[in-house]
């Protein structure tokens, strides 16, 4: 079909809109180790194409990359190798392996600094790569061609990879992440996105982007300055600021690569090794024409393999020291550097291992670079590079081994409920976990290790588990005393690999019939003849009494059972004490003074738990640190960009972790650093935050301790910076470091008079203010606000549970002033702009995951005016919007008039609901405000920021309660758990049926008889019969019932909604076993969701879609017993009933029902009129 377009002036409109599409569509990258630009994901039929126009110098790179985030292995790249374009795709089929198809266009070079067009296109089995005008086609052989799920695709990738593999943690062609970044300029690219269909696709994210082309690395006149030279082998690359050096192959570092690192260099003593082995991916080879490897050694020993790569060609295997002249293109799956891991399965290489050192290892295969050395530390988990053995970052003698002293011994001990078994001969650590479940239980555990020279068993309540022990000692020489419960306190030096002992944990429990070698150890006659404290003889430990049942903590602190003593959990509260009963003291730090404690004896640290609140205004400080005198060793805890960061650095390896965000703010804040072994967790205000497994184990040496201050003055920024605030707690494995400070500060606060409580030792100008109720506000004067100099800007940080509100406006003088207004509306803020009689609004982009800003956390506000536009910019965190504003209203932004922070004063005319929160750190213009102290007038204000006590953590609530965050506190919704109590800890309201015909029943008045749409049911049953009615609803509409019973020891629901029966049978499980089961059921129009326990839920939806859909005019709610037998099976016909009589009574206890909202067995107890009991039932507890 033809199309004529007569108007010439359409053909002149599409022709400037692409004009226009072109010059925004565009992106330069510089190439620089971290630059990339990411893209949405691309929606993949069976016809795909992709369009862009490039243009660089730059001869080897990634210019894109795609996949299908390791679900089949499917993946599209897109490289520059030897300045020609190639494409490297793989779409396997559902998991079965296919050789990476590989197309490259030769006869055009496209590192020539001039725009090039390519276009992918693939339909079928067909694929044409086209560049310009040249063609290269390709068939694949297979029969499927679905590239991956769009949920799990990954997103479109343009000049490079990131590094953070938390961006990319699953790859379908993982070598492929350390592919070469490109410096080139895109534009105009184009593919299918989902659901908009073929497009230009939005940035998503971009790092080491430039707004120009210049070329800063080249050469320059003698007139200019002074030449830029990269030294050392480091690359050069411009961007915005000029010339850059990548001094990532380089063994130097700096701005010039000018500074020789001090970890650049790697020993390998016989047992170590450094490489990749991807042969088990279904297309992670890699398959090039080029490859190219890079090193440089020193050694003394004659005989070694410094490198070995085995080279699969179209399934023929071959080494890299032969020549094959018939071979065009090798791919190749796995490279080890100085030793070949054991469980390598190449029989056929020499495994003699390298001696000796390395540094400036650089393996390149097209456009994919691995720089060993810099990768062989990953601290993730997730690079494909992998190390062995104890690598050492410095060039020694590979003949000096590391002696530890060890010794030998045997513990046993608890971690996190596990009973571990640490054993050594003198020959090395074997640290075994012996228990699959958790043994805190409360009940009696059989331990038993039998051992045979270097091997051996633990048995554990009959589960048997061997073990060997390293090395060539087979015997245990023991000649110190065997310790029991705990070790004694002082300046000997204990094994770092027995956990408890460096946590300072003893064992709290009981312990009886202990035998060495058939002998017993009579505990009870060693006890009496010593002078120890804290046991007793016999075991009072009961599982029978609940100590935290009525909790014991105050302040909403978290109880646990430690044997008959409870221990409290302070760290959501603002207390302190064994039963937060104490309100925290607070210690000031200034950095001014030494706070370095210097230890008795080196200690070697496999575990630590760090436990610090603080409070500052500072973005950066050290919080805490560790120092080993003569070693590079260190654990450090410091601010920067008011972001938590841990620094962990041992002889081999160094790690840095980041968490949180803006805690800078002046408020309270916990941290908690948990690290078992290679097991690190990260806490931060009630929620562990982060759960990383180390690569590699790190044994750390510490001699002194830094609170609140820096121990290594030497350290680059922000680690050798003390930190300056407030403290109330800093714990570093059981030592409190705060403890003395704090005695000090009480002597000195008694001997002053000083008449305080709490944080009494705080002073500081208080920068935040609290709204006690949706009444208060902070009023600024015109002439105030007038007189602020500087540009239009709004700065301030606030937190709220208030989904709407108003948090901002001002009152004009005059109807034609401007004026401003900042809303949250439905947890979103809304900001408003008046000029000239026409108002003009924004409101921030709906955040993910169903998050919203009215979540109790500090959120980031900034308003300000464009200079250049002279639109109005919003700011929330890291998210921007732009209000466009009418060229002919725009004008320079002021402020004017009255300004009111929170609600409207009593004669405003203005909409708003009130406002309840936190507001801190406001700044108008060029101007710090104190929101207290420089307001003209407030009402219902308080100084600081008096948030909740206590917060919704997970587990605050029991039973699966929902946790409700107010203003003060927290509030447990109970409603949905078949339990009660401020915590849902306790069972709900209980009856017994003893099988007899009785129910319990309530009766709708004829007046308030409701027909629903949707109904849930709520409760908890134990029984062991197999048939019985729990809960019936009889209605006034001739067919409507609704019947939840069991039946042959099967949940059943039967019901009606006036069309047809509707039978749902629950029979994943038989629930007539005697225990408790809890019960979920949901009725939406004609559909039923079932949820028992936490099985699986059964979804119930009819086929028929003209079912009705209303359960009509109910009159009555049964426990335990039906009033009709519409729900049997075979039904008995009732002429002549009477109005009492029931049927199918059940056998058992029931708790807790909840019908639409309605606690039956509640109002029962409470004796409600309307509840009747034909025959009384016992009950049980509330």
């Amino acid at each position: 079909m033809r199309r004529k377009f007569d108007d010439t002036g359409q053909w002149f409109t599409i022709a400037c809109f692409f004009i226009f599409f072109s010059l925004v569509d565009s992106i330069i990258l510089t190439g620089a180790p971290d630059s990339y630009a990411r893209y949405p994901k691309w929606a993949h039929s069976f016809e795909n194409s992709l369009s862009m126009e490039l243009k660089t110098r730059q001869s080897d790179g990634m210019l894109l990359y795609t996949d299908d985030g390791g679900t089949h292995g499917n993946f599209y790249s897109l490289t520059v190798v030897e300045g020609h374009i190639q494409l490297g795709d793989n779409s396997n089929e559902f998991g079965q392996r296919r050789p990476v198809n590989t197309i490259r266009i030769e006869e055009v070079r496209i590192d020539d600094d001039k725009w090039h067009t390519l276009t992918i296109f693939q339909s079928w089995e067909n694929v044409k790569l086209e560049l310009d005008y040249t063609l290269v086609f390709k068939i694949l052989n297979q029969r499927s061609f679905v590239f991956g799920n769009i949920l799990k695709n990954s997103d479109v990738f343009i000049g490079g990879l990131p590094p953070n593999m938390h961006m990319l943690p699953v790859m379908s062609s993982p070598l492929r992440r350390y592919s070469r970044h490109l410096a080139v300029n895109v534009r105009n690219l184009m593919y299918r996105q989902y659901p908009q269909g073929v497009t230009s696709p939005q940035l998503l994210e971009s790092v080491g982007t430039r707004t120009n082309e210049d070329d800063h690395c080249k050469s320059k006149s003698m007139s200019s300055r002074e030449q830029f030279v990269c030294q050392n082998d480091g690359e050069c690359y411009s961007a915005n600021d000029g010339p850059h050096c990548d001094c990532q192959f380089s063994d130097h570092d700096g701005r010039n690569c000018e500074i020789e690192k001090n970890d650049g260099e790697l020993t390998f003593g016989g047992d170590e090794w450094v490489g990749y082995d991807v042969s088990m991916n279904i297309s992670a080879a890699v398959r090039a024409k080029k490859e190219n490897l890079t090193l440089t050694f020193k050694t003394h020993s004659e005989e070694m393999v410094a490198i070995h790569m085995t080279l699969i060609v179209d399934g023929r295997r071959d080494e890299i020291r032969q020549y094959a002249p018939e071979l065009d293109w090798i791919s190749n799956s796995f490279a080890y550097l100085g030793s070949i891991p054991k469980h390598n399965p190449s029989k056929e290489v020499n495994r003699v291992s390298f001696r000796g050192c390395m540094k400036k290892v650089r393996y390149d295969v097209d456009a994919t670079r691995v720089l060993f050395v810099n990768l062989a530390d990953q601290s993730y988990g997730g690079s494909v590079v992998k190390t062995g053995g104890d690598l050492s970052y410095s060039c020694k003698n590979p003949s000096q081994r590391s002696d530890h002293n060890a010794t030998d011994y045997v513990a046993f001990e608890l971690i996190d409920s596990h009973l571990f078994m640490i054993i050594n001969l003198g020959s090395g650590v074997v640290r075994l976990q012996t228990t699959a479940m958790k043994v805190s239980d409360g009940e009696w555990h059989h331990v038993q290790l039998d051992r045979l020279s270097r091997t051996g068993s633990v048995i554990v309540d009959a589960i048997k588990i061997d073990f060997s022990t390293p090395g060539v000692s087979a015997n245990l020489i023991i000649d110190d005393p065997i310790f029991i419960g705990n070790v004694p306190n002082n300046s000997l030096a204990y094994p770092p690999s027995i956990w408890s002992i460096t946590l300072q944990k003893g064992y709290t429990g009981c312990i009886k019939n202990i035998r060495l070698n058939g002998v017993s150890a009579k505990i009870a006659q060693q006890f009496e003849t010593s002078n120890s404290t804290g046991i007793e003889l016999g075991c009072a430990l009961s599982n029978e009494l609940d100590i935290c049942e009525p909790n014991p903590c105050q302040n909403f602190g978290r109880c646990s059972r430690n044997l008959n003593s409870f221990e409290c959990d302070c760290s959501n509260t603002n207390f302190e004490g064994k039963r937060c009963e104490i309100e925290q003291t607070a210690v000031e730090v200034d950095g001014d003074e030494s706070k370095v404690h210097v230890l008795a004896h080196t200690k070697v640290s496999q575990v630590e738990h760090i436990q610090i609140r603080f409070r500052t205004a500072s973005t950066r400080g050290v919080l805490f640190d560790t120092g080993a005198n003569g070693k590079n060793d260190k654990i450090t805890v410091f601010l920067n960009d008011s972001l938590l960061n841990l620094f962990l650095q041992d002889s081999s390896t160094n790690n840095t972790f980041s968490w949180g965000k803006s805690l800078s703010d002046n408020h309270w804040h916990e941290l908690q650093v948990r690290r078992l072994g290679q097991k690190l967790l990260l806490y931060l205000d009630g929620f562990w935050s982060h759960s990383i497994y180390l690569q590699n184990p790190i044994s750390v040496e510490i001699d002194e301790v830094g609170a609140a201050y820096s121990v290594h003055p030497s350290s680059p920024p922000p680690r050798d910076e003390h930190f300056k605030g407030f403290l109330s707690k800093l714990v570093f494995n059981g030592n409190d470091y705060l403890a003395k400070t704090k005695r000090s500060s009480a002597q000195l606060s008694k001997s002053s008079s000083r008449e305080s409580k709490g944080q009494r030792n705080v002073k500081t100008r208080i920068a935040s203010i609290s709204f006690t109720n949706s009444t208060g506000y902070v009023a600024f004067s015109s002439e105030k606000i007038s007189s602020l100099a500087g540009a239009f800007r709004v700065q301030f940080k606030f937190q709220t549970l208030m989904r709407s509100a108003l948090i901002f406006f001002t009152l004009p003088k005059h109807d034609y002033d401007q004026s401003f207004r900042l809303q949250i509306i439905n947890g979103r803020l809304k900001y408003t702009y008046r000029t000239s009689g026409q108002e003009f609004h924004t409101t921030s982009p709906k955040l993910p995951y169903r998050q919203h800003l009215s979540d109790m956390r500090w959120h980031n506000v900034l308003i300000y005016q464009d200079e250049k536009t002279n639109d109005h910019v919003l700011l929330i965190d890291n998210s921007t919007t732009t209000l466009v504003i009418d060229k002919i209203k725009k004008v320079e932004s002021r402020m004017s008039g009255k300004l009111y922070f929170g609600s409207n004063p009593l004669g405003v005319s203005r909409p708003s609901n009130g406002y309840r929160g936190c507001i801190s750190t406001l700044r108008i213009n060029e101007n710090a405000l104190d929101l207290y102290e420089d307001a003209d007038s407030r009402m219902n204000v308080n100084r600081g920021c008096s948030g909740p006590i206590a917060r919704c953590v997970e587990d605050a609530c029991a039973n699966n309660g929902r946790c409700i965050q107010l203003w003060s506190s927290i509030r447990c919704d109970c409603s949905l758990t078949a339990h009660s109590g401020d915590r849902c800890q306790n069972p709900s309201t209980t009856v017994r049926f003893d099988g007899s015909p009785s129910a319990i029943f309530y009766e709708y008045t004829p007046s308030e008889r409701p027909t629903t749409s949707k109904d849930f049911f709520v409760f908890s049953f134990r029984t062991t019969q197999p048939n019985g009615v729990l809960i019936a609803i009889e209605c006034a509409a001739d067919q409507d019932y609704f019947t939840i019973f069991l039946n042959k020891g099967y949940l059943n629901a039967h019901y009606n909604l006036g069309s047809r029966d509707h039978t749902v049978s629950y029979h994943t499980r038989v629930l007539n076993d005697g225990f408790p089961h809890v019960i979920k059921i949901s009725r939406n129009e004609a559909n039923m969701t079932i949820q028992v326990d936490k099985l699986p839920a059964l979804r119930y939806r009819p086929r028929k879609a003209s079912d009705l859909v209303l359960l009509n005019m109910q009159t009555r709610i049964s426990i335990g017993a039906s009033f009709n037998t519409r729900h049997l099976e075979q039904r008995r016909m009732l002429r002549h009933r009477r109005n009492t009589e029931i049927f199918d009574s059940y056998q058992g206890e029931v708790s807790g029902i909840n019908v639409n909202g309605l606690m039956i067995l509640d109002l029962y107890e409470n004796g409600e009129s309307l509840l009747l009991l034909p025959t009384p039932q016992p009950l049980l507890h509330k």
